[in-house]
């Protein structure tokens, strides 16, 4: 279903077979879900690392840097990974979309 109301979208919006519509639809689908993912990840280190690291002299931006990237490295890696567009997948789109004569 969600796949029918996004075919509408895209052909009203004159997209119809194009590369814009292509990055459209990638990134309404993998921009929420890594965000939901990360939130998860990131909300299961603790917050007393980030204020250890305050009282040990770093600013909240220090801290970020530090502490929290390199722990959370793990779950970047694996949405990363796990969201990308490989290769194979836009070529598959182009398969699967109806041919077109070149302009």
């Amino acid at each position: 279903m969600l796949f029918v109301s996004l075919y509408a979208i895209v052909v009203a919006l004159g997209l119809g077979n194009t590369l814009k519509s292509l990055m459209l639809t990638y990134l309404s689908f993998t921009v929420p879900f890594c965000t939901w993912m990360l939130m998860g990840y990131f909300r299961s280190i603790p917050a007393e690392l980030e204020e250890h690291a305050m009282v040990d002299g770093c600013t909240k931006i220090g801290a970020l840097f530090r502490i929290l990237l390199p722990l959370s490295a793990p779950g970047i890696v694996a949405s990363a990974s796990s969201r990308s567009p490989w290769p194979g997948t836009s070529s598959s789109w182009r398969w699967s979309s109806p041919p077109t004569r070149p302009r």
